[in-house]
């Protein structure tokens, strides 16, 4: 059987999106599984460092890290499909101390693995959101996974519906990668 990408769409490393009707090349499971296997080869890597005596590199920050370079190579693929090439920034610094871990043209973007642990966090994002406006970004938050629903509906209504993404949510990296789009291409 045939399939065929949107028109215009690149196939990397044989991911791909059969949706019909997605702007999207890629969906949740493929960003999800890609990001799996990224920890992994990243554990790997960091063990065969000459100086490492652990038999595993599993430390605090190694998951997020990977997690944030996973959704930023999966951004960068979508955008090459749609022939888009905005400047991307990471850990770009919004008001006094405050960071967002990645900038793509005017979108800043909030990227979490999983779990917000407490509930500060909607807030606290709800703050940084203000801060991206007063900079002139649009501020997305996009997670991994979410197991706790009232956590979940809190960034939801801290953010908006169409500012919060998780993956875990069928359709939602689609809807994230069509905001992108949007706000690349001047259509909010």
């Amino acid at each position: 059987m045939l399939t065929f990408a949107p028109l215009g769409a690149v196939l990397v490393d044989g991911d791909h999106n059969e949706r019909a009707g997605s702007m999207a090349v890629f969906d949740e499971k493929s960003v999800l599984d890609r990001f799996d296997s990224n920890l992994k080869v990243a554990e790997n890597a960091l063990a065969c460092v000459p100086f490492c005596r652990s038999r595993t590199a599993k430390f605090l920050g190694l998951t997020g890290w990977v997690f944030e370079q996973t959704i930023q190579d999966f951004i960068c693929k979508e955008l090459e499909a749609q022939n888009i090439s905005p400047p991307i920034k990471e850990q770009e610094r919004l008001v006094g101390r405050a960071k967002v871990d990645l900038l793509v043209g005017s979108v800043a973007i909030e990227i979490k693995a999983h779990n917000m642990w407490d509930r500060k966090a909607a807030p606290r994002y709800q703050k940084y959101q203000s801060d991206a406006r007063s900079k002139g970004y649009t501020y997305l938050f996009i997670s991994g996974r979410e197991g706790y629903l009232p956590f979940r509906e809190l960034m939801l209504e801290a953010l908006g519906q169409e500012n919060a993404f998780f993956l875990d949510q069928p359709g939602d990296w689609d809807k994230f990668v069509e905001r992108i789009l949007r706000e690349l291409r001047g259509e909010t």
